[in-house]
């Protein structure tokens, strides 16, 4: 678990240390029973888990609240009836994140992580106001949730669980059991609702209670999502919507509808856009401009724009694809948008509820494409050179427009002179000391990958090239390589006149050794002692498709 959940986690440590001595009657103090391990035999107890069972408190919960809530962990509390030994106790649900954990489905009590404090997911316990000096941990039962915790709902039941008297040792706060301690049955318990943020001004039982949305409330009520439920503290025939005040559905605020389609405008002589709620008045005129026509550049801040003479918006402000404020037409699919331009419809969103999508009319190319647009992405030709990668570039079938004779398209959508090495049928000879190269403009020959009869564990896709080198049976290569990217080494050989076509294959079937031990910016050193005569081609490469550029290798004696 993550350093913030363990922060959390000490909470009930911190105030139990506060409380110590001085937070309600010590054990020491007479209490009339207070501590349950006095009202029972702990001789009986001690071993044997049947004879506690028998002499359990029974016990059911009140309403469930919830007590904490972050991103690392989540906290509901009930108190317990009846009393315990002459005590309120209350019973917490504590959900803490770790990396592995699930927090939807069935978890057994008592077992795994959760059956300490130290390590539990899904931790439930019995506490007597703030102090540990009694406390109850579940060691029974199982608890099932229909919907995640952290979403501030409640949505499960609990069956059979059983909780035993315990005490917190050690830093990690991991629990122990007293012996002959006492112990609580709960009655199976199920709950199903939701509770609000902090932030909520109303009722706290109206939040999501399935009946009516409560609007005006400060945060927006989820029941407010579900548009057959009726809208309370709005005027008749509004809605309530999520505000923008601090993000989108941060407040719950009422709205009068419109329908651009059927031509109902807004009744008060508002502006009806189309938004995550569908067709609505605008409440915000500062994200409205009624001055710019579509093709125009939006006011700063604005939203909606385009307005026509019945105050419908047709328009919205491009700070989204291009962010350059322009005012573009509104669409729903690609078919809304002028083909004859390049245009497609950039979706922002969907109406809530539903799979209608809504966006605005974007080029289909880059803003930083400077060839014709229909060019982009046609599915026909690979277009370099046009400030900006043409995506028909990644399918090395198609051909290329936009280079010179000698060069290729690379990655990036500019043109690159392909090495005079690019394959073992074009290698040069590698001379001592140091040469310097680059892999760009190259293409991926060769992947080299062990599986596949290579001398590499990792299949090497990115842009290739290689040195020939002729060895003396006997004779060692001694040779490293570094660049900026994480390059590898792979030789292949002997070639004793077969050629490198039939040496250098796609899989490295050939591959005689191979160097890949180390990261970006690393050198990477190979060495091998011929055992047969003959030239051998050494091919520097790299695992990923944009990993190329200019490198130094060098030869030592």
């Amino acid at each position: 678990m993550d350093s913030a959940s363990s922060f959390d986690r000490s909470w009930f440590l911190a105030l139990a240390l506060l409380c110590a001595g001085g937070c309600g009657p010590s054990a020491s103090q007479s209490d009339g029973g207070l501590d349950a391990r006095v009202e029972l035999d702990a001789s009986a107890l001690a071993d044997a888990p049947d004879a506690r069972s028998s002499r359990c408190v029974q016990a059911s919960l009140q309403p469930m609240t919830i007590d904490n809530a972050d991103d690392v962990s989540v906290r509901y509390r009930a108190r317990i009836q009846p009393e315990i030994g002459g005590r309120a106790f209350d019973l917490y649900l504590e959900m803490n994140r770790y990396g592995d954990a699930t927090y939807v489905g069935t978890f057994p009590l008592g077992t795994g992580p959760d059956a300490s404090y130290g390590s539990c997911a899904h931790c439930v316990m019995a506490l007597y106001g703030t102090t540990l000096e009694h406390a109850y941990f579940a060691d029974a039962g199982s608890i099932t949730f229909e919907r995640d915790p952290f979403e501030r709902h409640l949505s499960l039941s609990m069956v059979g669980v059983r909780l035993i008297e315990v005490t917190f040792e050690g830093d990690d706060l991991h629990t122990v059991p007293v012996p002959g301690g006492g112990c609580i049955e709960l009655a199976d318990y199920t709950i199903d609702r939701s509770f609000p943020p902090p932030e909520w001004e109303c009722d706290p039982e109206a939040y999501g209670d399935g009946e009516r949305c409560d609007c005006r409330c400060g945060p927006l009520d989820e029941d407010c999502l579900d548009p057959s439920l009726p809208v309370a503290r709005c005027m008749p025939a509004q809605d309530c919507i999520g505000g923008f005040t601090g993000g989108w559905f941060a407040e719950g605020i009422c709205v009068d509808r419109c329908d651009r389609d059927a031509g109902t405008a807004c009744p008060r002589g508002g502006v009806c856009v189309d938004d995550f709620s569908g067709d609505l008045c605008e409440p915000d005129p500062t994200r409205i401009d009624r001055t710019t026509p579509l093709g125009g550049t939006c006011a700063e801040g604005a939203a909606h724009c385009g307005i026509d003479t019945m105050g419908f918006s047709r328009g919205y402000c491009d700070v989204f694809d291009r962010n350059d404020r322009r005012c573009r037409p509104v669409c729903s699919v690609d078919a809304d948008c002028d083909a004859a331009t390049s245009e497609h419809c950039f979706t922002l969103g969907f109406h809530q509820g539903t799979d209608d999508a809504f966006g605005l009319c974007t080029p289909r190319f880059p803003a930083t494409w400077t060839c014709e647009g229909a060019r982009y992405e046609d599915g026909t030709t690979c277009d370099c050179d046009c400030g900006a990668p043409d995506p028909d570039c990644l399918d090395t079938t198609l051909a290329e427009r936009g280079c010179e004779v000698g060069e290729r398209c690379v990655f990036d959508g500019a043109c690159a002179t392909i090495p005079a090495n690019d394959t073992c049928a074009t290698s040069v000879p590698l001379a001592m000391g140091t040469t310097t190269g680059t892999t760009r403009g190259a293409r991926d020959d060769y992947t080299h990958v062990r599986d596949g009869g290579g001398c590499i564990a990792v299949e090497e896709d990115a842009p290739d090239v290689v040195y020939a080198v002729t060895l003396a049976a006997g004779a060692t290569l001694d040779v490293s390589a570094r660049a900026d990217f994480d390059v590898s080494l792979a030789l292949h050989g002997p070639d004793t006149g077969e050629g490198p076509s039939a040496i250098c294959t796609r899989t490295s079937t050939r591959c005689v050794a191979g160097a890949e031990a180390t990261g970006s910016g690393e050198t990477e050193t190979l060495r091998y002692t011929a055992s047969t005569a003959g030239t051998y081609y050494l091919v520097l490469d790299a695992f990923f498709s944009e990993l190329l550029g200019s490198f130094t290798i060098t030869r030592r004696e």
